[in-house]
Formats: C-alpha cells, structure tokens, sequence
C-alpha cells in the first residue's frame, strides 16, 4: 500500500493553475472566497462595525488574494518546489496546502485592518483564521487542481481524451509554412495542421504530410536540425529523437517507459520514437499542449 502511494505521489504532474498563471489563478481563487462567503454566509464570518456583511468579505477576501498573490510569485521565483516542468503530485499537494496556508495568516492580519485590533491578539483568532481559510479554499483550489486528474491515467488513455478537442488541421489563422532546402530551385510549403511528422534520412528529410488523398511523403535535401529551426515559432511541432519531429496535435497514443517512448500518430501506422534524452522535455511540452 505505501509503495503505490509513493509510487502516485511521486507521479508527473501539472503544476497548479495558481501556480502557473498567478494572476488569473488568485482571481479566481479570491472570487470563488467572496461568493462562498456572500452567498453562504458561514457563521464565522461577519460584518464590522463600519462596513457592510458585503464590504467586508469583499475586503478579506482582496486582501488574502495579494497575499496569496506575493506568496505564488514567491513560490516561482525562488523556485521554492522546483521547475514547473519536475512538478509531481506531492509538490502539487504542498502547494495547496502553502496556499491555504498563506490565505489563513492573510485573514489573520487583515483583521487587524478591518475589525478592532485588540480582540485579536489571542491563540483561538489565530487558529481560527487557518481553520476558515482551509474551510473556504480547499474546495476550489481542490477543484481546479482535479481538472488535471486524466494526467494520473496511463499515458494513452489521456492523450486519446485530449485528441478530440485539438484545434483543427488548419484555418483562416494558419500561415502557410514554407521550408527550404539546401538545393536552391527546391521548397517544401504546407500548413501546420498538415504535417504529421518529419524523419530524418542522411542529407535529406522525409516529410509526411496530410492531404485529401491521404498521407503523402515529400522529401527536400536539408538536415533535420536546419528544419527544427526553421519550425521553432510553432510550439505543437516538436523534436522527439534526432531523427524525428512530430505535430503534437496527430499523436493519439504514447507507450514505453523511461527508457524511451513510442508515438501512434494519426493515420501512420510507424510508431515514431522518443528518444531517452528527450523525454522530460517532451513531457513537459505535451501537458502544456494538452493545456
């Protein structure tokens, strides 16, 4: 039992929304407290004897948001659990509970700018203010935690969730790109959503592309490094393996291991590798695709 939950604990994970979009995560956070708050009006929570029962929670509710706020930034900064691409599901449980954390101490010292000053000076207001803030917050921060839940579920089953909501192939927005090649009178033009993958053959790379009558290969003399280059302002378009790159958005599929992984494309019955090297990396660019 303590091996499988060492084993989930220690699972790649997104980081936290709060955590990797501070602004619009603590937003949330502080308006999800404020309508928890004016709608539900706990017993803990009352009004002071200049503001409103409104007032009030809107100012506690601000107030433990910036703090919130320096505390995130604080977090990233220093890189206090890491680089947001290590991120596991004990820094993801940590991270909420430093959260909550800040938003009791918050509630704490923000009481002695809203209410009276001398009756907060005691142990009970202190525990009380923590005990609320884990009451309020937990539930939101928990929810928009959850949504990443799929990323717990074997590799394959998550990605075939994401696949149905990818953008699609092309549109009105794409720029068609064009590739060149190190044979003067040779280019290679096609929209992103086209590509399926490019692998790599001595001086020449194979390019396989989507087209109404199926997969075609097309084939320019240019090394693959030269073209991941020339693709590098597109961020589905990765380098997988010294020989590959794939569209993130055709990948339906991943198998292997820490030793290296196997892609199902779509369309493509090849499996294209991922190399051992990369495969932190790719990881890291698949969930923010997948985000």
């Amino acid at each position: 039992m303590s091996s499988k939950l060492n084993s989930v604990l220690k699972k790649r994970y997104p980081s936290h929304y709060v955590i990797r979009r501070p602004y619009t995560g603590v937003a949330i956070l502080a308006l999800s407290n404020f309508g928890f708050l004016a709608l539900y009006k706990p017993t803990m929570a009352h009004q002071t004897g200049e503001l409103s029962y409104g007032l009030t929670m809107a100012a506690y509710s601000l107030l433990s948001a910036a703090f919130v706020l320096f505390l995130v930034k604080l977090i990233k900064g220093f890189k206090l659990l890491g680089d947001d691409g290590e991120w596991t599901v004990l820094k993801e449980i940590i991270a909420i509970f430093i959260i909550l954390a800040g938003m009791g101490l918050a509630i704490y010292l923000a009481g002695f700018i809203i209410e009276d000053p001398a009756q907060r000076w005691n142990w009970h207001t202190f525990f009380d203010s923590f005990k609320n803030s884990f009451l309020i917050g937990i539930i939101p921060l928990l929810l928009i935690s959850l949504i990443n839940f799929r990323y717990l579920l074997p590799h394959g089953d998550w990605i075939e969730q994401n696949i149905n909501n990818k953008i699609p192939e092309h549109d009105s927005a794409d720029q068609l790109i064009h590739i060149k090649s190190k044979l003067k009178k040779e280019a290679l033009s096609f929209f992103p959503g086209q590509l399926v993958y490019i692998a790599s053959d001595g001086n020449y790379s194979d390019f396989y592309l989507e087209t109404d009558a199926g997969i075609k290969k097309m084939t320019i003399r240019n090394s693959i490094s030269n073209i991941e280059d020339q693709l590098s302002e597109i961020s589905f378009l990765v380098r997988t393996h010294r020989a590959f790159i794939v569209n993130l958005k055709k990948v339906i599929r991943k198998e292997g291991n820490a030793l290296g992984y196997r892609l199902t494309l779509e369309g493509i019955k090849f499996q294209v590798p991922v190399s051992r090297q990369k495969i932190r990396e790719f990881d890291q660019q698949l969930i923010e695709f997948l985000n």
